[in-house]
């Protein structure tokens, strides 16, 4: 095991923030055809409901202690993204997750929330003016109670689909992309519901594939695309811990051109990202590399931090260390295979969902964060090197702890969650300006 007690730790001044990441997929089950009895097909146009929710990383360029500035607050940095006050938008009851897709076929990502709701749930559906601005438009029922939902081209015709997890039995709800905001509906029933959903191709061929986490956050499974929005059932894989949906993400961790798990998770004292390596036929097996990162795991996020392709994580935890009370971020710079470089950065406080995106478009991906207890959403500028600098913060009323970025020529952070239920829309505007 490789401890990451070599972890440099700002001191407890101004503040960094470093991010979180998540991604894994994976399910159980037989699967039914849409064309099936009890899945029977129909049509949904986007505009037939207008109102009703109303109503009704390769290898490291820059050395990485070049980075270490941001440790401590980089001030050149000050002028960069930060957040406007926010517009409310009442969903009638909590969502429990979100994904951005092209829902009428204009070319600008639009947002779908899986949302709660009497007698079940629904899919919500809001058109996005590619200014920041949202429309609700359509609510699509489910007769189940939506767990997660997620989206991707997932029978190659260049148009954006849905699926969205459902428990009470368990199922996974397909909606199939037609043009002009119409979907085909069926679903495929599950033997274990599924807690969270990503998007990966994790077989070897052009189809995506999707992973799912178990209830109870103790295995995921594999469930096979076979580019025609019909799925089929992999393999079951134990997690080395206990997780939550954001403390997993996919990433190339030994760079054979397959994807592998990190996972981070709480064992004894110390909260660790494991890395599983991925077999290429949807299964994960050999553990390939512990690392202490802190304690108290709260996220796992793997994006090119470093100004390269590399596969770099963050990991979010409540301490460096035991009788440390700051919570950190800790950046693991990808150097090559299975090589990893660490710094830390404190942050504001126990964070829970995160995200990042470019948000002030300088090319370097920034962190997008919600507090854990659903009072703030925080934003890090990052410097492309792996670093951070001084977080700015947004606090409102009735926040969720679920933060999703919506690109545009004005990009947007949206705040929702099971602790909401209401999105919050936050205009992305320029520090001090």
């Amino acid at each position: 095991m490789i401890d990451t007690r070599d972890v440099v730790h700002a001191p407890p001044g101004p503040l960094s923030l470093a991010a979180r990441g998540v991604s894994l997929p994976a399910a159980a089950a037989f699967r039914r055809p849409m064309s099936a009895p009890r899945s029977v097909p129909r049509v949904l146009g986007l505009g037939l409901l207008l109102c009703d929710l109303l109503a009704c990383a390769p290898t490291i360029r820059t050395p990485l202690k070049q980075a270490l500035p941001s440790v401590t607050g980089d001030s050149s940095t000050a002028t960069g993204p930060c957040l406007g006050e926010p517009a409310r938008i009442d969903l009638g009851g909590p969502a429990v997750g979100g994904a951005l897709a092209d829902l009428d076929g204009d070319g600008v990502k639009d947002l779908a929330l899986a949302a709660l709701g009497p007698g079940g749930g629904a899919a919500v559906f809001f058109r996005h003016d590619g200014q920041g601005g949202l429309e609700p438009s359509m609510r699509v029922p489910i007769p189940q109670t939506p767990t997660a939902i997620v989206a991707g081209d997932f029978n190659n015709d260049g148009l954006d689909d849905l699926v969205i997890g459902a428990a009470d039995p368990p199922a996974l709800h397909v909606l199939l992309a037609r043009g002009r905001g119409e979907f085909i509906a069926g679903a495929t029933p599950l033997r274990v519901a599924p807690e969270a959903l990503w998007v990966a191709r994790v077989d070897g061929d052009e189809s995506l594939d999707l992973l799912a986490l178990d209830a109870g956050g103790k295995a995921v499974r594999t469930l096979l695309g076979d580019g025609h929005g019909e799925w089929k059932e992999g393999k079951r894989s134990a997690l080395p811990a206990r997780v939550q949906p954001a403390a997993l993400t996919l990433v190339d961790a030994d760079r054979d051109q397959i994807l592998d798990l990190a996972v981070l998770g709480d064992s004894r004292s110390d909260a660790v990202v494991t890395l599983v390596r991925g077999d290429g036929r949807g299964e994960f097996g050999k553990t390939l590399q512990r690392r202490v990162v802190g304690r108290g795991a709260r996220a796992l996020l793997g994006a090119p931090l470093a100004g390269d392709d590399g596969h770099d994580l963050l990991a979010l935890v409540d301490a460096a260390g035991p009788g440390a009370g700051s919570p950190v971020a800790a950046v693991l710079v990808h150097n090559g295979p299975l090589e990893y470089a660490a710094v830390g950065y404190f942050v504001p406080g126990p964070l829970g969902d995160a995200t990042l995106s470019d948000l002030d478009r300088d090319g370097d991906l920034d962190l997008v964060s919600a507090a854990a207890d659903g009072s703030a959403v925080h934003v890090v500028p990052g410097d492309g090197r792996g670093g951070f600098a001084q977080a700015q913060s947004r606090r409102a009323t009735g926040l969720g702890a679920a933060v999703l970025v919506l690109d545009g020529n004005r990009p947007t952070v949206l705040a929702f969650g099971p602790g909401s239920q209401q999105l919050h829309v936050f205009p992305v505007t320029r520090c001090g300006g």
